[in-house]
């Protein structure tokens, strides 16, 4: 079985390049050819690190949202907050990095392929693993090797964690639903009813999408071909590896280390204004800085300390247009989003509230 790695990537700044040539490193061991395929430019440094590059300058970016939601409520355990997060836009951009890859390594008559996201690394001790998914897939006559996670809420519906999958690229060229526009991404998403919620609302996530075109309900054969494996504790923040353990994933985002995902800007209900909120889930006290910009002009900028488990609050001027927020910690960004008054006029054309409010008093409490 001939085999290679592909690394998708999106090393648009010097430190992200870096972390990618870091990724590229830990590789070596496993004496293996490597692609890389980005939607940016790279140094020659990083071009001459692997054995083959793609380029694809069409990052395509989803604009039009039709009628899906471009948010989804998030809430602190313990406190009525509600924020907004956005959902991502680079879905479609992903999906062709993947397929890029994915052909090159077909016409270079490659038949397994191993996909890593660009900002993990590696250890020694994992290496071996290469060979041993390798001989596992042909022993067992499967074509892909996925890890999932379950839902939380809703038992019977996996996603597929698609920072590291394992396949037969001609099998994977054929079986999922390719696309280059949201038009046609949204278009599947509805005739297959795809979605994170048992069929309840449909789903644009992309770890959705590639299960639903993966799984054994869709599979015609008895015994499916891909090989699925079920991360039993994993969230969507939380990276892990059940084939690779000692993997270190998503360095881009910091927040599993050292903060959760209790840190953003949000919207009370009552009266949509804006306000910060950041919670300190870590064992020790941690360092934080806070900048939040609307328009290009700085609204805030606050540093502050928070014991483990400690909560800083604050309500935002109202800004003009659109906000920029930052959160970092230990001089490194882990957090940053970017939100528009859209957000705030989606949430009150919806007027929906989210499903954990059945629970919990409705009301926002502040701090």
């Amino acid at each position: 079985m001939s085999d290679i790695i592909l690394i998708g990537a999106y090393p648009n700044t010097p430190e992200k390049e870096q972390q990618v040539m870091e990724c590229v490193e830990s590789l070596k061991c496993a004496d293996k050819e490597i692609i890389l395929a980005t939607h940016c430019p790279i140094s020659l440094e990083l071009q001459k690190m692997v054995d083959y590059f793609v380029y694809d300058s069409d990052n395509y970016l989803i604009t039009d949202w039709e009628e899906f939601s471009t948010w989804y409520w998030y809430k602190q355990t313990g406190l009525y907050f509600a924020y907004i997060i956005n959902v991502g836009d680079h879905q479609i951009a992903n999906i062709t990095n993947h397929r890029n890859g994915l052909s090159l390594a077909k016409s270079l008559g490659k038949d397994l392929v191993y996909y890593i996201e660009g900002d993990s690394l590696f250890d020694d001790s994992d290496l071996h693993k290469f060979d041993y998914i390798k001989d596992f897939l042909e022993q067992h006559n499967k074509k892909a090797y996925f890890e999932v996670e379950r839902n939380y809420r809703w038992p019977n519906t996996f996603n597929c964690k698609l920072e590291i999958f394992v396949g037969n690229p001609d099998f994977l060229l054929r079986t999922l639903g390719w696309v280059d526009n949201s038009k046609d991404y949204f278009k599947n998403i509805r005739e297959r009813n795809i979605s994170d919620s048992d069929g309840e609302t449909l789903s644009t996530a992309m770890e959705c999408y590639y299960y639903d075109y993966l799984s054994e309900k869709n599979s015609v054969a008895r015994k499916p071909p891909v090989e699925f494996s079920l991360l039993e504790h994993s969230t969507s923040f939380n990276y892990e590896s059940n084939l690779f353990p000692n993997l270190k994933m998503n360095l881009n985002n910091q927040w599993n280390d050292d903060v959760e995902l209790g840190n953003n800007i949000f919207f009370k209900k009552e009266n949509y204004k804006p306000a910060i909120i950041s919670a300190n889930k870590t064992k020790e006290g941690q360092e934080y800085e806070v900048l939040v910009e609307s328009s290009g002009k700085e609204i805030l900028y606050e540093t502050y300390s928070l014991l483990p488990n400690q909560v800083f609050f604050k309500e935002l001027p109202i800004g003009n247009g659109s906000y920029e927020v930052k959160f970092k910690n230990k001089g490194h960004i882990f957090l940053e989003k970017n939100y528009t008054k859209e957000d705030i006029v989606t949430l009150d054309n919806n007027n929906q509230l989210p499903w954990w409010s059945h629970d919990e008093p409705a009301s926002l409490a502040a701090v």
